[in-house]
This record gives structure tokens, sequence and C-alpha cells, in this order.
């Protein structure tokens, strides 16, 4: 009975806008209309021959997806609930909340934890509605305690229709690198803090295909923001309404050029 199952913008952000669009029903519609009311999630209209349910969450980095929503997780969680939608898209939806709620991959059987990049991530970013068959696209980013032969096995025994687009193996440098301590040693002079340290995240970026390469920030929040905070859930990484802090993009680049002087006498050592 469902029609249309379409949202997000991008694979590495967590969904935050679903529409799902059902075969009119007027005790469907009314269950919805009334289960719904209170819900600040969602919002659902008479579209026609349609019923237009649209599901809003909080969106998130999928490296970072603590505190986020996932609307499809929101629209899914209702509406496998409600009596009047037909049990073939009630079990389906069921399934499709079950993949979306869950950031760490248990219920995939991929759940796994790194020393060094915490737990692996799963993330939904994008969801389609191809010929009937739903498509759940999920960014999944994970440490160096699985390789990428053992999780690919995992995702097919429980996804056997899985389509794997990528599959890196992940990679840490060595905290006490020289690189590393030459990058750490720049920002925490410019900071005045000693204690200042890199960190381990779950986004390769460019620096996974480059031998000696590091991920850098491009804003030096040691220095006073001078643009308002916002609220969560917008402006942050890869977010629709993502900002560049200028007055800390601009320290940045003195930031960077410094780095590169000092991993330059590093590298002359040698």
């Amino acid at each position: 009975e469902i029609c249309g199952f379409e949202g997000g913008t991008a694979y590495n952000i967590m969904l935050d806008r679903l529409n799902v669009k059902i075969k009119y029903n007027p005790e469907l519609y009314g269950e919805i209309c009334e289960r719904a009311k209170d819900n600040k999630f969602l919002s659902v209209k008479e579209d026609g021959e349609f019923i237009s349910v649209k599901a809003t969450g909080i969106p998130k980095h999928a490296s970072t997806p603590e505190g986020g929503v996932n609307a499809a997780q929101v629209a899914c969680g209702l509406l496998s609930e409600w009596e009047h939608l037909c049990k073939n898209d009630r079990d389906i939806l069921w399934k499709i909340q079950e993949l979306t709620g869950d950031f760490y991959g248990e219920k995939l059987g991929i759940a796994c934890c790194d020393e060094c990049f915490g737990k692996l991530t799963s993330v939904n970013g994008i969801c389609t509605l191809d010929n009937g068959v739903p498509n759940i696209a999920l960014d999944i980013r994970y440490g160096t305690s699985i390789s990428a032969l053992e999780l690919e096995k995992r995702l097919l025994a429980a996804c056997p229709k899985a389509y794997i687009h990528e599959n890196n193996e992940g990679f840490a440098i060595p905290a006490d690198d020289k690189i590393a301590k030459s990058l750490e040693k720049v920002y925490a002079e410019l900071s005045k803090n000693p204690d200042t340290k890199g960190f381990y995240m779950g986004g390769g970026t460019y620096a996974r295909y480059l031998k000696n390469a590091f991920s850098v920030g491009t804003q030096a929040e040691y220095i006073k923001n001078d643009t308002p905070e916002l609220p969560d859930g917008h402006g942050a990484a890869h977010q629709s309404d993502e900002i560049l802090k200028l007055n800390q993009f601009m320290e940045a680049i003195k930031v960077m050029a410094l780095m590169i002087h000092e991993c330059d006498k590093a590298l002359n050592q040698d």
C-alpha cells in the first residue's frame, strides 16, 4: 500500500527528512492523524488518492551519530504499528526501523569496538523506493578490530541482497608518530594549551590515500567564535545549513601553514 518512500541528501548525513505516500484509506488516515497529532517529528495530510506522511529527524554526521534522530526510524516505527496498514507493509517497515534506529550495527551482526576509534557506526542517509522495493543506504565506519573481508561476510549473512558500493580497511597511524607529534606541537603552541592531543575519528577523508597524511580541521577553535551559536541539528559538518566560522577559518590557515613547515623539518631530519 506504500507508493512513495523517499528521503535524504547524502550518504554520510543521518536522514533528517522522509516523505511517505500511502494509498488512501479513510480508516488508516484517521488512525494516522490521531496517533501523529502530538508527535513533533511527523506531519500528515490528505493528498488526492494518497495519504502523505512527512517525517523529520535531527541530522548528524555519519561518524558521530550520537544525539541524532533518523527520520525513517521515526516514520517506520509508528507506521509498523498501525492496524489499518496491511501486514506485509508493516513487517517491512518494522525491519527498516530496526536498521535505521541502530547506529552501531548490532542488528546486522557487525557490531565491534576499536581501541582507537571506539564503536563501529552504521548510519542511514538515503531511502528510495524502486518498483515497490525499499532501498536503505547505510554508511558504515569501522576501525582496525575487524577486517574488510570479515565485515562484508557478516553483512551479507544478515542481508544477502545487500549491494556493497565500497569497502575499505580501517587504518590508524600510531599516536607517537613523529609527524603526528609535529602537528600537535604547532597547535599546542598557538592555542597555548600544552595538553593538546590529536584524536582518532571515523572519517577516512583524503588521508587514507596518502602516506604520512593526516586529516586537519578548517577552524581553529581556540579563538572566540564570532558567529551566533545555532541549535542542535544545525550548522554542523555536512548538514544542509553547515556554516564556516570565518575568523576561526582564517586562523586555521596560519595553523596549517605552520604545520606544513614543522612537518618539513621533521622529514628532513632523516
